[in-house]
């Protein structure tokens, strides 16, 4: 008998251990991030690769935020994986070329990173090297989930798929897109007369566009040769231009030309970057 109540006793005395156990590590809110809580209130959007000179400022993003009191959000660079490595302390000492503080109009940031921007580690950006982001609010401390990984190249500034519209005296607020490549300065690249980069017109694509742009963002030269195999029995056309980008992502061209529709003046085309 006394050796059954011993018995129970160690047992008693081991689940208790255990209950103290769990409830110890269920009320223990730290991680292996030395107290970075990450929150959802930060979404990163977009990021964009646009510029070749190894810095933050090849990286444009745009990010949604909500539901923190900060009117400045910090963003800074990791290598893809290290999150969960960095700690409180350390983000809270990061100096001016650590992280870029970007202004919060309403729920949405916008921009590029700063030129000097290094990763967090203190390496500088290169090239093939997978990256994200972190963003992070001083006055709510709380920072971003890390964003989806990506890696920057040697490529044109402005390469990618973009979507926009077309205005002139014949159409208005028109769905266009362009799929375009090119690098220092030149560019072409297909265009269409639809918003979801298909031809609409008899041919693989609705014609081609070529255009230059400068250091100071002045667009010249553009040129838009269109081909409707289907439209009106064929419409051949023939445009030029000239613009300006008006952020890293959106293209403004004023344009005018000729097809089978007539004599097109007073040509808007806007085509923002997509990817």
């Amino acid at each position: 008998m006394n050796f059954i109540r011993k018995t129970a006793k160690l047992i008693i005395g081991v689940l208790v251990t255990i209950f103290i156990l769990l409830l110890a590590s269920c009320g223990d809110d730290s991680d292996s991030s030395g107290g970075i809580s990450f929150s959802d209130n930060f979404s990163f959007l977009k990021i964009f690769d646009v510029g070749n000179e190894l810095s933050g400022g090849d990286i444009y993003i745009t990010m949604r935020v909500a539901n923190v009191s900060t009117t400045s959000i910090r963003v800074f660079i990791i290598e893809n994986g290290s999150a969960n490595s960095l700690t409180t302390e350390q983000i809270n000492e990061f100096g001016p070329s650590i992280y870029t503080s970007m202004a919060r109009n309403g729920v949405e940031v916008k921009g590029t990173l700063g030129n000097i921007q290094t990763t967090a580690s203190g390496s500088a950006i290169t090239n093939g090297v997978s990256y994200q982001l972190m963003a992070y609010s001083t006055e709510d401390n709380q920072f971003s989930n890390p964003s989806a990984p990506f890696t920057l190249s040697d490529q044109g500034e402005l390469k990618g798929d973009y979507v926009g519209t077309w205005d002139d005296n014949f159409y208005s607020n028109f769905a266009i897109t362009a799929s375009i490549d090119g690098a220092g300065g030149q560019y072409s690249g297909d265009f269409y007369y639809t918003g979801n980069f298909t031809a609409c017109c008899g041919a693989a694509t609705d014609g081609d566009i070529s255009f230059q742009v400068n250091d100071i963002g002045q667009i010249s030269g553009f040129e838009y040769n269109q081909n409707l195999i289907t439209y009106m029995n064929g419409c051949p056309g023939y445009y030029t231009g000239q613009g300006q980008l008006e952020d890293e992502l959106t293209l403004v061209i004023n344009f005018s030309g000729e097809d089978c529709d007539g004599v097109h003046t007073g040509g808007i085309m806007r085509l923002t970057r997509l990817r």
